[in-house]
């Protein structure tokens, strides 16, 4: 921790064998090629590879660059990763993040680093251009639903967004901070944490370097699903718009069986004890929208002191 790097590359690796080594060895030359001095160090977080896929380290290999190796016992995701590997990473000016199977080419922490050393900007993130026409029917749908909705109701921008996001050791220390203490920080996505918790100086467009076996997107239906709930739950303008949504619905609901009574009454066709079951099913409905409120109304404290946070000193 004594050594201050200029940039610190994060990447991922689940299974990859000898890839992320090889990616970093490319890394680390895109970078020298264009900046002959900067003081580089790699992070490759093995996400609790099985023994035959961890990534093996020679230091003694690389001497234009260091590289290091952190393995976690057990597989928790790739955020998980990400954001651990952050935690354990050496003080840097700056850091970034990259898959390591190279769809994002190598190239591209470079161009966000000529951005954001020229700018004097915080936080760039990579954003992918290309469309993917070969997906399926079903996923171009479900992309479509959860981009617009995102977009329109959460103002969150999550077409084209990747996890290739590189920042300022300001930001990497109030990450690290919340990372440590709280509990619901560890649901955040790393990509919507940076595009919605903080205020984005600029973005970086790419072209995958390649596509999957079928041409298409290697995002499946059920992990932007996912990513789309999470976005939903981790937004206080939309959970405050759910409570809203509930209020209305509850109202509605406990008016339709009085409407009920009445016209039973008026047509003489009531029976016993209709009044009571009505009234008791309109307090089981207003019960589960105070606890549901409640449990949201916790959750919007939290997510807003998360933002309070990140947006202070």
């Amino acid at each position: 921790m004594d050594n201050i790097f200029d940039v610190c590359v994060l990447i991922p690796a689940y299974n990859e064998g000898s890839r992320p080594i090889l990616f970093a060895e490319e890394i680390a030359k895109e970078f020298k090629s264009v900046y002959h001095n900067i003081r580089l160090v790699i992070v490759i977080v093995d996400d609790g590879s099985i023994s035959s896929t961890t990534p093996v380290v020679n230091e003694k290999e690389h001497t234009s660059f260091e590289l290091k190796v952190i393995k976690l016992s057990q597989n928790l995701g790739k955020d998980h990763a990400l954001f651990y590997g952050l935690s354990e990473s050496p003080e840097s000016s700056y850091y970034c993040s990259i898959d390591a199977d190279g769809e994002q080419p190598a190239s591209l922490l470079v161009d966000q680093w000529g951005v954001i050393t020229t700018t004097d900007a915080q936080i760039v993130l990579a954003r992918r251009v290309d469309p993917v026409a070969s997906d399926g029917i079903v996923k171009r749908l479900i992309r479509r639903v959860v981009h617009s909705f995102s977009q329109r109701v959460l103002s969150v921008q999550l077409n084209g967004l990747t996890d290739c996001v590189m920042f300022d050791s300001v930001v990497a220390r109030k990450v690290k901070i919340n990372w440590k203490n709280n509990k619901t920080f560890k649901y955040i996505p790393w990509r919507v944490l940076y595009s919605t918790f903080f205020r984005v100086d600029d973005y970086v467009n790419f072209s995958a370097t390649y596509k999957d076996k079928d041409g298409g997107s290697r995002f499946s239906n059920w992990r932007l699903l996912r990513l789309g709930i999470r976005c939903f739950f981790l937004n206080p303008k939309a959970l405050t718009y759910l409570v809203y949504l509930g209020l209305l619905f509850s109202l509605f609901g406990s008016f339709v069986p009085f409407l009920f009574v009445l016209f039973d009454w008026f047509s003489g066709s009531l029976y016993p004890g209709y009044m009571t079951l009505v009234v008791l099913l309109t307090l089981i409905l207003w019960s589960s929208l105070a606890i549901l409120s409640f449990i949201l109304s916790r959750l919007i404290i939290e997510i807003r002191s998360i933002q309070y946070d990140l947006e202070g000193s």
